[in-house]
């Protein structure tokens, strides 16, 4: 078609979007007309609107992104650093509190972790349990390995309420144990409270926990528990940073200042200035 008129619109490396013309045959003249109605409201919008969606979103990425790919290993962490804190509480308050207990009984949780399919951090709330009743390190050991091992050998029972079972048994009585099998007839008030269900739970249910890390399900739950625990490491890197913190509170700051900037009247001209434009062609076409 002779006067065939073709207008395309690019955006350069600043956001602005101009127009390019190929005109053919006798609508040339026209042609440039129409598209300059485009590329001037288009190009004073841009400038007004563009460097701000520019500043934020170059400013934000960097430290968005890292943030979303260290979320995993920040929750880690987080949960970790919950259940040491739940264990430190538990332990001053009973007046048991120093560095050296406190990491003596998260050994034993590593350790636990080590020869079955229970996280670290779940036992380690589990000893926090046991000492806010007032037992002894060595007893709250002796109660978190028997509910290990009972737990691993009926699946009517998980970890967290056996545990908590077999601490009751403190108080003197043998409470429902009977419920999952467990024997204590002849056991007196006096030996229940000096720990004796957690010692015969241990050993009627020995080796259990072991041996469910040897079959495929077990196995793949105590991989992931190792792999909880190296997120645990790298969450603390980057949580316990001060260039992450000031990446976050720089992301925090431009979101803000973008959001109180942000004018809806700019935006909606820059929209009706496209469309203007549009009309505009049109008009000059027909």
């Amino acid at each position: 078609m002779a006067d065939e008129i073709r207008i395309e619109l690019i955006a350069d490396a600043d956001g602005v979007v101009k127009s390019v013309q190929k005109v053919e045959g006798q609508a040339k003249k026209s042609g440039k007309k129409a598209a300059s109605n485009i590329e001037k409201p288009l190009k004073q919008s841009a400038k007004g609107i563009g460097g701000a969606y520019k500043a934020m979103f170059a400013g934000i990425a960097a430290a968005a992104g890292a943030a979303i790919a260290s979320k995993k290993f920040i929750e880690a962490a987080i949960i970790q650093e919950q259940s040491v804190h739940k264990l430190n509480t538990a332990l001053k308050n009973n007046g048991m509190f120093t560095e050296q207990t406190s990491q003596q009984l998260q050994n034993f949780a590593s350790q636990l972790q080590a020869s079955s399919t229970i996280g670290d951090e779940a036992s380690i709330n589990m000893l926090a349990y046991a000492v806010s009743l007032g037992v002894t390190a060595d007893q709250a050991k002796g109660i978190v390995t028997a509910a290990a091992e009972m737990s691993s050998a009926l699946d009517s029972i998980s970890f967290e309420s056996a545990t908590e079972q077999i601490a009751r048994t403190l108080s003197g009585s043998a409470g429902r144990l009977a419920m999952y099998g467990i024997n204590l007839d002849g056991v007196t008030k006096k030996q229940l409270q000096a720990g004796a269900a957690a010692e015969k739970i241990a050993g009627q249910f020995a080796g259990f926990a072991l041996a469910k890390t040897k079959t495929f399900g077990g196995a793949l739950e105590q991989l992931g528990n190792t792999y909880g625990d190296l997120f645990e490491k790298i969450g603390f890197i980057i949580v316990k940073n001060p260039t992450f913190i000031k990446a976050i509170n720089f992301s925090t700051k431009a979101l803000t200042d973008f959001i109180n900037g942000f004018s809806t009247d700019k935006a909606s001209q820059f929209m009706s200035d496209i469309l203007i434009g549009i009309v505009d062609v049109a008009r000059h076409l027909s």
